[in-house]
């Protein structure tokens, strides 16, 4: 059994934690996840710790959880972007060592606090991780501003004649308002990294066409991609070249208007003109449209109050 505990949307997080464990089956394992900068974990991690040594189980976890409190401490929770560069089309703002996450929540927010009568580009320098991008576009669309969102991370995707990584996966994100919204969130590989990370935790296969050797050979070993010998290859099949097109373009953008050193994200704010979401569902006459499987599976998880995670996943992230 494994327990997702996020802690973000509870009024007594002592009270959730101390019902986790109790409830934890042996040889469980309790995850506690809160993306707040303000939020410190470590009161909890020493509550729990109590309760484990009470019922003579700490040492057992004692290896996990001392490096559980090392990551713990090297993270700065009172860390916030500042603001560097203001002028009326352009925004620009350094993370200063908040975690990517947290920095591009609070720009986004600050941002549409005063928003765009017209359109304005934000770059927030020295952000990284970020994740999934549909999570702050669509936070953005709801406050009723058009976002268009990417941004750079660690070299996954390889040419698809050959050679090491060089380009990120270079997701690219629209968010436009709606009732619903329209959230569509893409990256240019022919699998993410994630997807990568899970095939190596099930000890499966790629997809056939997945990876790319530097020889140019198909790479279907999800080991070689994360040890970085080989790369995810773009999207598109035999006309790959289109899908690293498009990642280029978005580490050309990044590149461009991002000045300082690192990964960045960059986001396009506008004021929306029309009703372009209902629109354009309107003619998939009610077939699926993009972005919206994700977000059922997203509203289903919130619903349940938790997350699924394989066991064989969570071994391999332990490791």
């Amino acid at each position: 059994m494994t327990i997702l505990l996020a802690l973000f949307a509870m009024e007594k997080p002592a009270v959730a934690l101390g019902e986790a464990i109790r409830v934890l089956k042996p040889g469980g394992t309790l995850v506690v996840t809160e993306p707040k900068k303000c939020f410190c974990l470590q009161p909890l991690l020493d509550f729990a710790q109590r309760e484990l040594i009470d019922r003579g189980e700490f040492d057992a976890v004692e290896s996990d959880w001392q490096r559980v409190n090392a990551v713990n401490r090297r993270i700065d929770p009172a860390a916030r972007p500042s603001q560097i560069e203001r002028t009326d089309s352009v925004s620009r703002w350094d993370a200063a060592g908040a975690v990517g996450y947290a920095a591009l929540a609070d720009v986004l927010a600050a941002e549409v606090r005063t928003p765009p009568t017209g359109a304005r580009l934000v770059v927030v320098e020295r952000c990284f991780p970020t994740g999934r991008l549909g999570w702050f576009a669509e936070r953005v669309a709801a406050d009723g501003v058009v976002c268009l969102l990417t941004a750079t991370s660690p070299a996954r995707i390889a040419h698809p004649g050959g050679g090491p990584p060089i380009l990120a996966t270079s997701p690219l994100c629209l968010a436009v308002p709606g009732a619903p919204p329209a959230v569509i969130d893409v990256s240019m590989g022919r699998i993410t990294y994630g997807e990568v990370l899970a095939a190596a935790a099930a000890g499966e296969p790629l997809p056939p066409g997945s990876g790319v050797r530097p020889d140019g050979l198909p790479e279907d070993d999800p080991a070689e991609i994360a040890a970085d010998r080989a790369g995810i290859r773009p999207f598109g099949g035999d006309q790959a070249h289109k899908g690293l097109a498009l990642a280029a373009l978005v580490e050309l953008l990044v590149g461009a208007v991002s000045a300082g050193p690192g990964y960045a994200a960059v986001a396009l704010l506008a004021a929306p003109r029309s009703d372009a979401a209902g629109r354009i569902r309107g003619l998939f006459d009610g077939r699926r449209f993009p972005g919206d499987e994700s977000s059922t599976r997203r509203d289903a998880a919130l619903a349940r109050g938790s997350v699924a995670v394989p066991d064989d996943l969570w071994d391999w992230i332990r490791r």
